[in-house]
C-alpha cells in the first residue's frame, strides 16, 4: 500500500497504482486480513479452503503476469491446518523494509530444493553461484536470457546487481526472458519474478 499510495493521486483500490510501482494489486477478496478473519467453520457452504482458492483466482485475475501460476487447491487441507497457518503468518511483521517477501520465497526455495536432493537443482541453483556467475556476466542493462531458467534466481540477481551498482531500477533497465521445460518449475520462476517486482517473457511447458 505504501508504494501505491506514493503516487499522487493513486487510489489503494487503483491496481494500475500498484502495478506502476512495480507492486502486486490484492482485491479486497484477497487480502490478508479477511482470509485470517474468515472463520474455520466456513460461511454457509463455502470452507476456508474455497475462500483461499477463490483469492488466488482474484489475485490472477488482477495481475495478469500470474496468470495460471498460483495454486488452488486449498480445499484438499484441513480447515484448522489452514487457520492455524493464516495465524502464523500473521505474526510477519507488515512493516518490513526491502525485498523481504522475495527474500523469505528464495528461502523455502532453497530448503525444498535441499529436502528434494539431486532432483532439487533441476529448479534450484544456490543463490552464491549465480551471483558469482552474474558477476561475471555484468548484466548492466538490456536483455537477459536465459534458456534453462529453473526457479528464475538469475533474473533476480541480475535486477540485484543493477540496483547495486547503478542504483537505479533493475526491472526497467533490464529485459528478462527465460525457457523452463518443466511446466510447474516455470510457473515458480513466473512467480518469483512477481514477488521481486519484476516481469518477463517466461515460455515454459506446452509454451516451447
Amino acid at each position: 500500500e505504501k508504494a501505491a499510495t506514493g503516487r499522487r493521486g493513486a487510489r489503494l483500490d487503483d491496481p494500475g497504482a500498484y502495478h506502476a510501482a512495480g507492486v502486486l494489486f490484492l482485491p479486497a477478496e484477497a487480502r490478508f486480513t479477511t482470509l485470517l478473519e474468515f472463520p474455520e467453520g466456513g460461511k454457509g457452504k463455502q470452507t476456508i479452503g474455497n475462500a483461499i482458492d477463490d483469492a488466488m483466482r482474484a489475485i490472477e485475475k488482477e495481475n495478469p503476469q500470474l496468470s495460471g501460476v498460483l495454486p488452488k487447491t486449498y480445499q484438499i487441507f484441513n480447515a484448522k491446518l489452514l487457520k492455524s497457518l493464516l495465524k502464523t503468518f500473521s505474526t510477519i511483521p507488515i512493516d518490513l523494509e526491502g525485498d523481504s517477501f522475495g527474500k523469505i520465497y528464495e528461502y523455502f526455495l532453497s530448503e525444498f530444493a535441499i529436502n528434494e536432493g539431486s532432483g532439487g537443482g533441476e529448479f534450484y541453483t544456490p543463490t552464491s553461484i549465480v551471483r558469482l556467475m552474474v558477476e561475471i556476466l555484468e548484466p548492466f542493462e538490456g536483455r537477459v536470457l536465459d534458456p534453462a531458467c529453473g526457479s528464475g534466481g538469475m533474473f533476480v540477481q541480475s535486477a540485484r546487481f543493477v540496483e547495486e551498482h547503478h542504483r537505479s531500477n533493475g526491472a526497467r533497465d533490464l529485459s528478462i526472458h527465460g525457457v523452463e521445460k518443466v511446466d510447474d518449475t516455470g510457473r515458480l520462476c513466473r512467480l518469483n519474478l512477481a514477488l521481486h517486482g519484476l516481469e518477463g517473457e517466461i515460455k515454459h511447458g506446452g509454451d516451447i
